[in-house]
């Protein structure tokens, strides 16, 4: 019995300074990040501008639809002021889709295109590869149209807020275009018709 009792305490007594020493020990500090934080490339331009030369693109397996605030299962919970108060449309795919949106400019002019950054599953099937980031879109000469910038945020029906970015595109720029594994870019073209 003695051996026991002496045996619990040993072990109680290690325990107790493997604690003591291990709260004690002092870690190092995280290192910081020497990568000065990029700026992010806002909007430049003026909503009149916009409005006054709104490009024209065509999409395929998409139809046009006119972007306001709903509940309908592919409508939006939030939509940003800039887009409520004039006549905007939004390029909604009219099956899945499978996260890609094949699109050809008609008409030179302001476009913009929303893309869901969420997580929609692991990597497989290679797509993200082909994904655009934010530093893809800048490097393409799109410019991010923040919250402020628009007057609130662009939310679909899934709660997902949406990125937005602005460009103004050529006639006859095309492309094929991904940001996430199953919800497409989706383009956006806003005009100066306002809303009664």
């Amino acid at each position: 019995m003695k051996f026991s009792r002496v045996l619990r305490m040993l072990i109680c007594l290690s325990l107790a300074l493997s604690i003591t020493s291990c709260s004690t020990a002092r870690k190092p500090a995280p290192k910081r990040s020497q990568k000065v934080a990029a700026r992010v490339p806002r909007m430049n331009v003026s909503w009149e501008e916009v409005r006054r030369s709104p490009a024209n693109v065509e999409v395929l397996l998409v139809k046009p639809t006119a972007l306001a605030e709903g509940n309908a299962k592919e409508g939006w919970l939030r939509v940003p002021e800039q887009f409520r108060k004039f006549h905007t449309t939004i390029y909604m795919p009219e099956k899945p889709m499978l996260g890609v949106a094949d699109y050809r400019v008609t008409k030179n002019g302001y476009l913009f295109v929303a893309c869901s950054y969420d997580y929609q599953g692991n990597a497989s099937g290679d797509w993200r590869e082909t994904r655009w980031m934010r530093d893809d879109f800048y490097a393409h000469g799109w410019r991010e149209a923040t919250a402020a910038d628009l007057g609130g945020a662009l939310v679909d029906s899934g709660n997902r807020e949406h990125v937005v970015f602005v460009k103004k595109v050529e006639a006859g720029e095309s492309g094929r275009l991904r940001c996430n594994k199953y919800a497409p870019p989706l383009f956006i073209i806003t005009s100066n018709e306002s809303k009664q």
